[in-house]
């Protein structure tokens, strides 16, 4: 059994559907079911998240999440490949808190994590990872500061 990931836009009428082989994310019109546009993306994708007041998709894969911005209905742009780790693919947006949680298994000798990205979307818009280890949380700047677009 496979994890398909699938998020929906209600104003748009889109439906965000991710895909394992080839690794890519489909966007279909939920009126027609006609396919607007396939995106590559990584691999092994596992979570998808969409945030209608920022038009931002992010398909979370091992290694990376591959973040998106929806221009239009029909118009799509891969902003970025943030890495987050060795099959850290399960992941959770959470506006409110303008947070990113992507959970990593151990690998080796790095323990289990939940990394959380702080994601902005005004002004200056970038992807910061605050450090997370397994003991809690360093409410501080990793040292890993990812700009994903600028207007």
């Amino acid at each position: 059994m496979m994890n398909t990931p699938l998020k929906f836009d209600e104003a748009n009428h889109r439906i965000f559907v991710a895909g394992r082989k080839p690794p890519s994310m489909i966007v279909l019109d939920s009126d027609s079911g006609k396919i607007v546009a396939t995106l590559p993306t990584a691999e092994m994708t596992d979570d998808m998240a969409f945030d209608p007041a920022s038009k931002r998709i992010y398909v979370a894969c091992n290694e990376f999440t591959v973040v998106y911005s929806e221009k239009d209905a029909d118009h799509y742009e891969e902003l970025a490949k943030i890495p987050t780790g060795f099959r850290a693919k399960t992941a959770i947006l959470v506006p409110e808190l303008k947070r990113f949680y992507v959970a990593a298994p151990r690998h080796g000798k790095d323990p289990a994590s939940v990394k959380v990205y702080e994601v902005h979307w005004a002004y200056l818009q970038k992807m910061v990872e605050i450090s997370g280890r397994a003991t809690g949380f360093e409410h501080a700047t990793s040292g890993t500061t990812v700009s994903l677009w600028s207007d």
